[in-house]
């Protein structure tokens, strides 16, 4: 259960006021804490042994009960053990705020990643631009030579070269909205990267479909290590953007 109750008065609000304090509840806006617990679980997902484990879970939300009552059942640590990983976490939290804006990066990186389980175009874009976010400085095509870094070491450095390259065409085609070059281009992906090592099962989805899911998976892993990297060693992060 997880619950932020602050005693105070309407006249005396910590964290600024009513038109920005992001803490206590808005009756249209979901809650801040299922935010923090939601980025905590996709960053989780690639382990590392420095990332806090058990992983924390949220069992009951107010806004959610009715959606996410399977959350109960992803846990069955000591309580001890989910309560001192929940401080690492907010450990690893203070040493990445800095200033403001550290502050507004890490609340829009929340926002982008809570509820987001649509794994389609838009997705893709969102992805494919949190990507852009940690390794761009000048132009998009940089990312041709920054993010084979971060795509699954299942491949071979010239496929994750190639990867890269075929992921920045990709958004581009559905950004300009050329989507006949769109079908194309995810097609070169599968044959690239999937024909002969991924099963299609098409009763579920369509080949396409199948595609742009697994596009938005190997995106998605790869902005879990941006992630990991900001908030365990952000001068390393910061060395690849600006190299």
């Amino acid at each position: 259960m997880i619950c932020i109750y602050f005693d105070y008065s309407d006249t005396d609000m910590p964290m600024f006021d009513w038109t920005t304090n992001c803490f206590d509840g808005r009756f249209c806006e979901g809650d801040y804490a299922e935010k923090v617990v939601d980025f905590i679980n996709f960053v989780a997902r690639e382990r590392n042994e420095f990332i806090p484990a058990p992983t924390p879970q949220w069992i009951y939300s107010s806004n959610h009960d009715e959606v996410y009552p399977h959350r109960m059942f992803w846990s069955s640590y000591e309580t001890t053990l989910c309560i001192a990983s929940l401080k690492k976490w907010g450990e690893l939290f203070d040493d990445f705020l800095h200033n403001t804006n550290d502050y507004l990066l890490l609340d829009y990186l929340m926002k982008s990643i809570h509820q987001d389980n649509e794994y389609n175009e838009y997705h893709l874009l969102k992805a494919f631009s949190l990507c852009q976010l940690f390794l761009e400085k000048n132009k998009e095509s940089e990312l041709d030579s920054k993010l084979p870094r971060f795509i699954s070491d299942s491949y071979s450095k010239k496929e994750r070269e190639e990867c890269a390259i075929l992921l920045r065409k990709i958004r581009n085609k559905i950004a300009h909205g050329d989507f006949l070059a769109f079908e194309k281009i995810i097609e070169k992906f599968a044959s690239t990267l999937m024909d002969g090592r991924f099963w299609f099962d098409y009763t579920e989805y369509s080949r396409k479909n199948w595609i742009i899911q697994f596009a938005c998976c190997l995106l998605d892993d790869a902005v879990r290590r941006l992630i990991q990297m900001m908030l365990l060693d952000r001068k390393r992060l910061d060395a690849i953007r600006n190299g």
